[in-house]
Order: structure tokens, then sequence, then C-alpha cells
């Protein structure tokens, strides 16, 4: 559930399955949102806030992980 609200959010940024970041941006990501998560104490709201945790990190990971595949 949550992999699907991350692939939707960096779709919705640009970062789809066939891009070359896509698999380093959906894991940061997923870690990322999931760290936030894991603090909810019941599951009302759950598919909101996934969403709200991955829209807001998703830049600053796209950001991030495009910058360290340039250094490269």
């Amino acid at each position: 559930m949550l992999q699907e609200v991350v692939v939707k959010t960096l779709k919705h940024h640009g970062i789809t399955a066939e891009h070359e970041c896509f698999e380093a941006c959906s894991k940061r990501l997923f870690d990322i949102s999931k760290f936030y998560l894991k603090d909810l104490k019941t599951s009302r709201g759950l598919h909101d806030e996934m969403k709200k945790a991955a829209s807001s990190n998703v830049k600053q990971v796209i950001d991030w992980v495009l910058e360290k595949n340039s250094e490269k």
C-alpha cells in the first residue's frame, strides 16, 4: 500500500519506473515515509498520512538522489 503511494508520488514528479533513478528514489522515499508512519497510534486515516508523508519528502529525495548520481 505504501509502495503504491510512493510510486504514484514519484510519477507525479516525473520519476517513472523507466527513470534511471527510480529504484533509488523509490527505496529512499519508502524508507523515509515508513519512518514517519510508524509513530502513528492508530490506522485511522492511514492512506492520507501515507500520501502526506510521501508528498512532504519527495522533492528532497529526488534532488538528493539526482545530485548523488551526477557526482558518479
